[in-house]
Formats: C-alpha cells, structure tokens, sequence
C-alpha cells in the first residue's frame, strides 16, 4: 500500500502506529495521490474518440457541430462523429471510402472489399464481416445508411454482402466453437451473414 511504504521512509523517532497522526496525515494524502492519478488517467484516456464518453463525447460532438439527439447513447454518438469527421476528409476512390469505413467501425481496412457493379454509379459491397456491425452494436439498416453517407453524390450501394463467421467442418468429427453450430444458451457458435440487393 501507498500509505505502508511512505511511514517506512519515516526516521524512527517518528510514531509509526496506525494510531499515530503521522500514519493518518500520510494516508490522507495516499487516496488523495491515487484519486489525482485515476483522474489524470481518465483525463488522457478521453483525448482518444474511442474512449470518450459523456460530456467528453459531448464536446467532440461540439467540435465537428454534430448535435447529439436525445436519448442517442455514447456508442452511436461516437460513430455520428465518427462519420463527419470521416465525410469532410473521404475522397471519391475506394481506398478512401474503405479507410473511413475502418475508422468508423474501429476495424482493419483488409477486411472490408468494394467492387464497381456493371451499373454506373453504382458499387457492390463484396465483404464486410459480420463482427464488425456486431461489435459496433448497430443493425444492418443502420450501417448502410452510414456506408451510404460516405459514398461521392450520386453513387449507390447496388448490394452488400455482410460474411457470417458459421462453416461447416472438413470431417464429421471436426469443429469450431466460433464457426459451427451454437448451443442453446448461443454464448459458442457461428453467425450466419446476410447478402442483399438494394
């Protein structure tokens, strides 16, 4: 403890009981060291976007104008400011679009693919992981419209494919409690993914 080894620094003439008020004085300013501490932590921690909360969020959201709408909660707030920042500095070409969709959902860039569709104006979301929305905690719809947004005037999402993670196994005997079938609690399993045109 703190207070332990700072009364052991003490010469021994001092009283070094619990009792003493030598012992009492260093303890008090042992929480105190340790609330400042916590609170400087706290304090570095919240310049990164990613661990903000709060009134923090709040100020990033100042920042960029994005107004936080009532009852919205840290998470999706977060991805809001997320996307504005990402649509000032996004260009038009698909290694911008696929880094600001990586910033966004907080990913790697190898795990998302874009392709042109045979249709002008037009892209085909080839591979977005399923883990990536989940771990983001928004629904399909929602992530679209974000992807959307991010997308140059005039250009659309033709189809998104969002990759499960569920396989089947080589053998009978062979599985994996992150790929194949869940139990009925669902806490082990794949997920299915969801391919649609819109």
């Amino acid at each position: 403890m703190l207070t332990d080894s700072r009364i052991l620094r003490l010469p021994d003439y001092y009283a070094k009981s619990e009792e003493s008020n030598n012992n009492k004085i260093l303890s008090i300013f042992g929480e105190k060291h340790l609330t400042a501490k916590s609170d400087i932590i706290e304090s570095a921690e919240s310049l990164d976007i990613y661990s903000a909360f709060g009134e923090t969020l709040d100020r990033y959201g100042e920042i960029y104008d994005e107004k936080r709408v009532k009852g919205m909660n840290d998470d999706k707030y977060r991805l809001m400011i997320l996307l504005k920042i990402q649509r000032m500095i996004a260009g038009c070409d698909f290694d911008s679009i696929i880094n600001s969709i990586s910033i966004i959902f907080n990913c790697e860039k190898d795990k998302i693919h874009i392709e042109n569709n045979n249709n002008p104006a037009r892209i085909d979301i080839v591979d977005l992981p399923l883990a990536v929305i989940q771990k983001s905690g928004f629904d399909y719809d929602f992530t679209v419209e974000i992807i959307s947004k991010l997308l140059p005037i005039c250009v659309e999402i033709n189809s998104i494919n969002i990759t499960g993670t569920f396989e089947f196994g080589e053998t009978e005997t062979e599985y994996d409690e992150l790929k194949g079938f869940g139990n009925e609690e669902q806490s082990i399993g794949g997920y299915f993914g969801e391919f649609k045109t819109l």
